[in-house]
């Protein structure tokens, strides 16, 4: 437990000052106050979303798809290997051999399970995110003022988690070589 506390306070600052940063360039980029448009510019607008329809629709599903395919490994790639620790801790305890390894393996199994914790809280920001932007699109089919803000909302759950899915990642890394310096024979 003590290595997971020192892990996350390493990684959780870096991870909160990047978000800030990412979320200072998007305030600065996505404009949010009084955004309505003009039906001339509304009008200019839908059609050239209608000319490029296809191209947006693709772009949105591969970056969906390609998500949805980092959240699954970051959480089944914490899960598995916790699985796979507690196996071979099991193995070590029924044996009564080495049960100093057993005890140091629990500092990786913690952090397995963070990550793995981390990835599935990671999956609601995402999903936050597509709901974010349907309700904007519906929004801004109705001429809204706070379309702008409803996108930048989005933006900043898919912001968080993106950056959880890489905190989920860096946990697994750090357990992984918990348990290399663990089994490395003296």
């Amino acid at each position: 437990m003590q290595r997971l506390l020192e892990v996350c306070a390493v990684s959780v600052p870096t991870l909160a000052l990047t978000g800030v940063f990412f979320f200072w360039l998007l305030h600065r980029s996505v404009p949010i106050g009084n955004t309505s448009m003009t039906q001339s510019e509304y009008d200019a607008y839908s059609e050239r979303y209608e000319l490029h329809r296809d191209e947006i629709t693709q772009n949105n599903k591969g970056a969906v798809d390609l998500a949805a395919v980092a959240l699954r490994s970051a959480i089944i790639l914490n899960g598995a290997a916790a699985a796979a620790i507690l196996a071979f801790v099991g193995r070590l305890w029924n044996g009564n051999e080495n049960t100093c390894l057993v005890a140091s393996l629990t500092n990786a199994l913690a952090l397995l399970l963070a990550g793995a914790l981390t990835g599935a809280v990671a999956t609601v920001f995402g999903f936050l995110r597509v709901e974010l932007l349907a309700m904007n699109w519906s929004v801004f089919k109705v001429h809204a003022r706070n379309s702008a803000s409803l996108l930048f909302s989005s933006s900043a759950m898919q912001m968080l988690a993106i950056m959880m899915v890489v905190q989920a990642y860096w946990f697994f890394t750090v357990a992984l070589i918990d348990v290399i310096h663990t089994l490395q024979p003296t």
